[in-house]
C-alpha cells in the first residue's frame, strides 16, 4: 500500500511539478492549494506525511501545524515546512512548535524526495517500536491476568467451595487454615489492584495533586516500625528476622509521608520475598549531604547482571520462570517513579547468591 503525502501550497506551479515527482517515487499525493481546505480534509483523512508552505493567504502553514497537532488522529504525522530563504524566524517558530524539518524554496526536488523518504522511514521505525512495546505490555498483562490473578482467585474459589459443602465436617484447625488461605489470597489480589491504580495515577500525573508543599517531620526508626507491622506475617512465614537500624533523630522532608511508607513497603516486601529461609533483612536510614538514605538489605538469591537494565521496568520480574514471586511486577517501578518525583534517586548493589541492597535517597529540609 502506497504511503500518502499531503502537499499544501498556494503555488499551483510548485504543486504541478512536485506531485508527479513524488508519485514517480511510489507515493500517493494529495495536492491542495488552500490551507483551509486541508484543515477540512484532515478531519476525515490522515496522511502519512504533510508538506506545507509557511506563507499562504488566510490560514498559514503555522496555523495548519497547530491544527494538525490539536487533533489526536494527526498529531504524530511528520510535518515538513517549505519556506523562502529569508524566512528563518518563522522556521524557528515552526521548529519550536514541533515541525520535523523544513526545505527552502526554490526546492531541490532530489532533496525533497530524500527528505520525505527519510522522515517516513523514521516514522515507520518509531511505529514498529511502539507496536512492539504495546505487544509486550499486552503479553505482560495477559500473563498477569492468566496467572498472577488467576492463582489467588482459584485458591479463594476452591476454599469457599469446600467451606460451603454442607457435608463437610472441618476441625477448628482446618477452618483456621482455610480462613488464612482466604485472607492471604484476598490481600494478594488487593495489593496487585492497588499497584495498578497507583501506577495509573503516577503516569497520568494525577498523583501530583497529593504532593505537599509543606515539609513533613518524622523519626525514621519509628516510621519503619510502623511499616513493619504490615510485614510481620510474611516475615514469620519465611522465618526472616527484620532488623531496624534506622536513626531515631527527627528528619524533615518535602515528601508526603504516605509515599515514603509506600516506597519502604515495596522494598521490604521484595527483601522478605527473596530472602532465604531463616535469614535476615536489615533496614537502615541515615541523614547526610542534604538527603536521607533508606537502605534495605536482604540475604537472598541476588540479581543476575543481565537483569540490571530492566530491573525498574514496568511488570519486570527477576527469574520469573523459575521463581514464584506472587506479585504484579510493579513494586520497583513505583519506588523509582515516586523517588524521582521528589528529586531523589534509587540505586542498588547485588551479588548472586549473596543478596541485594537497595538505597533510596530523598531530599531533607536542613534546619537553619
Amino acid at each position: 500500500m502506497k504511503q500518502t503525502i499531503m502537499l499544501v501550497d498556494d503555488d499551483e506551479t510548485f504543486l504541478g511539478i512536485a506531485s508527479p515527482i513524488l508519485e514517480a517515487n511510489e507515493f500517493e499525493v494529495r495536492a491542495i492549494s488552500d490551507a483551509q481546505q486541508a484543515v477540512t480534509i484532515l478531519r476525515e483523512f490522515t496522511p502519512d506525511l504533510i508538506i506545507s508552505d509557511i506563507e499562504m493567504p488566510g490560514i498559514t502553514g503555522i496555523d495548519l501545524l497547530r491544527k494538525v497537532q490539536s487533533q489526536q488522529e494527526t498529531q504524530n504525522v511528520p510535518f515538513i515546512f517549505l519556506t523562502a530563504n529569508g524566512d528563518l524566524d518563522t522556521v524557528a517558530l515552526g521548529k519550536e512548535l514541533g515541525s520535523d524539518d523544513y526545505l527552502t524554496k526554490p526546492v531541490n526536488y532530489k532533496l525533497l524526495v530524500a527528505t520525505v523518504k527519510g522522515k517516513l522511514k523514521k516514522q515507520t521505525i518509531l511505529q514498529r517500536s511502539q507496536n512492539h512495546q504495546i505487544e509486550t505490555i499486552k503479553n505482560q498483562l495477559l500473563r498477569i491476568f492468566s496467572h498472577e490473578m488467576r492463582t489467588p482467585l482459584t485458591s479463594i474459589i476452591g476454599a469457599t467451595e469446600m467451606l460451603s459443602d454442607p457435608d463437610a465436617n472441618f476441625s477448628a484447625a482446618e477452618m483456621t487454615v482455610f480462613l488464612e488461605m482466604l485472607q492471604n489470597n484476598s490481600q494478594r489480589l488487593t495489593s496487585m489492584f492497588d499497584d495498578y491504580l497507583l501506577v495509573t495515577r503516577i503516569e497520568s500525573g494525577e498523583i501530583l495533586s497529593d504532593f505537599y508543599t509543606t515539609p513533613c517531620s518524622f523519626r525514621p526508626h519509628e516510621l519503619i516500625e510502623n511499616v513493619l507491622l504490615h510485614h510481620f506475617k510474611s516475615a514469620a512465614q519465611r522465618r526472616v528476622t527484620v532488623v531496624n537500624n534506622a536513626v531515631h533523630d527527627e528528619v524533615t522532608c518535602p515528601v508526603l509521608l504516605s509515599h515514603i511508607e509506600i516506597m519502604l513497603c515495596k522494598l521490604i516486601d521484595n527483601a522478605i520475598k527473596f530472602s532465604e529461609m531463616n535469614s535476615s533483612v536489615v533496614i537502615e536510614a541515615v541523614q547526610g549531604g542534604g538527603m536521607i538514605r533508606f537502605s534495605v538489605t536482604d540475604s537472598g538469591c541476588g540479581i543476575p547482571p543481565e537483569a540490571y537494565p530492566s530491573l525498574f521496568d514496568k511488570f519486570f520480574q527477576v527469574n520469573r520462570e523459575s521463581q514464584e514471586q506472587q506479585g504484579s511486577g510493579l513494586g520497583l517501578y513505583i519506588v523509582k517513579k515516586l523517588t524521582e518525583r521528589y528529586g531523589g534517586n534509587i540505586r542498588f548493589e547485588s551479588e548472586v547468591n549473596r543478596g541485594t541492597t537497595f538505597h533510596v535517597d530523598l531530599p531533607v529540609v536542613l534546619s537553619k
